[in-house]
């Protein structure tokens, strides 16, 4: 006979496996998944679930209104494509909600998140080395290094490097792997140039020395802090992208850096471009603000507004804050859905006194603050997994 719950183990490691890697492969290990789920659906059980933990419903609800949007939008016609990018949204928690999955078989499928984004980065920088070696005339260009490594969309990739950085740090069988999975996961988010991903990994590392600096400081551990420094060094003086984005970013905190910043560097990673995209997104929001645009009618009534404020040169450009276009896009209401979602999941986290919870809701809810991450469902499929993972968590515990 087989085993389905075994099945349904497999097929959501195959899911979490494939997650940093092209977006074709999610959708069909989720397919596999949700077949799996209902091989092994067991009525008596999971008709229970609701019971155990509602907060799911919360989910349900941010869907709900993504899905009555169609009926108000300005766009004609109730495309369901439209709403494609957000279905796993709804089909994820609800599938984790009801899958057998037991802590152990969770944490595994964490620590097989880990080694899938560990090789993610091994790829990139082979694809470098590459590059390197095969287009050796131009590895002077101003961004021949983020051109030149094996990405999806860098803001993404961080963010999933991040979330993996978390797990690292907070599951006990990768102990052994710390060191060396941390450098890697340093070195391609900075080489990658993202800001808020770089004060993120930053922040990960400050809380969990923290937690564990009378087991972390010995005298090897400043030698690695030391060889730390000499790798960023190394990689800062190999990036001008990397190097101009670190500059530019301590000149507008005050730091006095602005000289270090090239002419190109000065026009390329200007911060004043999110503000005035914000302030823009905000304007629009006062004029609508309670139901929004409707799912993905924002982008057209933000170009316009883009025009009216004298930036025309940003259309086409999201808010890049995700809750900026979750308001423009669902109003008032898809905003407190949403930050039910990180409230929820964070008193879950603090009543737990679990590090890793805390972790991955502070990464999301700052990734969240500089990028439209739920645009794409390389987003929506990350948020989604780990949120329903918290609440699933918090299910098993409830039942016990």
């Amino acid at each position: 006979m087989i085993n389905t719950n075994r099945l349904v183990s497999y097929s959501f490691i195959l899911l979490m496996a494939t997650l940093p890697f092209p977006m074709i492969l999610a959708p069909l290990a989720l397919a596999i998944f949700v077949l799996m789920v209902i091989l092994d659906f067991k009525r008596d059980e999971s008709l229970q679930v609701p019971k155990h933990n509602r907060f799911f419903y919360v989910f349900y609800i941010y869907y709900l209104l993504i899905v009555v949007g169609l009926f108000y939008s300005y766009e004609e016609g109730l495309k369901y494509s439209r709403i494609a990018s957000q279905l796993p949204m709804l089909v994820l928690p609800m599938t984790i909600s009801v899958a057998r999955l037991s802590s152990n078989q969770i944490q595994l499928a964490k620590r097989i998140f880990v080694w899938s984004c560990f090789l993610f980065c091994l790829m990139a920088f082979i694809s470098l080395g590459y590059n390197f070696y095969v287009n050796h005339e131009h590895r002077l260009n101003y961004n021949f290094v983020q051109r030149s490594m094996y990405h999806f969309h860098y803001p993404y990739d961080a963010l999933y490097i991040n979330i993996a950085y978390v797990f690292l740090l907070t599951e006990r069988k990768l102990k052994q792997y710390i060191e060396i999975m941390a450098l890697v996961f340093f070195i391609f988010i900075f080489l990658s140039g993202v800001r808020i991903g770089a004060f993120s990994f930053l922040l990960i590392s400050i809380v969990y020395f923290g937690r564990n600096w009378k087991t972390i400081i010995k005298p090897s551990f400043f030698l690695k802090i030391a060889l730390l420094l000499v790798v960023a060094v190394v990689a800062l003086n190999s990036s001008k992208y990397a190097k101009d984005k670190l500059f530019d970013t301590l000149s507008n905190l005050g730091f006095g850096t602005e000289e270090y910043v090239s002419e190109v560097g000065e026009d390329y990673h200007k911060m004043s471009l999110r503000t005035k995209l914000w302030s823009s997104s905000i304007s629009l929001i006062e004029e609508k603000p309670l139901m929004g645009y409707g799912p993905n009618g924002s982008q057209r009534f933000l170009d316009e507004k883009y025009i009216e404020n004298g930036y025309g040169d940003l259309k086409g450009l999201n808010s890049h804050n995700q809750f900026l276009t979750t308001t423009l896009n669902h109003g008032i209401l898809g905003l407190i859905t949403l930050l039910s979602i990180f409230l929820l999941t964070l008193k879950i986290g603090v009543k737990q006194k679990s590090m890793q919870t805390i972790l991955c809701v502070m990464v999301l809810f700052l990734a969240f603050m500089t990028e439209s991450v739920l645009i794409r469902q390389k987003g929506v499929f990350l948020f989604a997994i780990i949120m329903s993972l918290i609440l699933k968590t918090r299910m098993e515990v409830h039942k016990t």
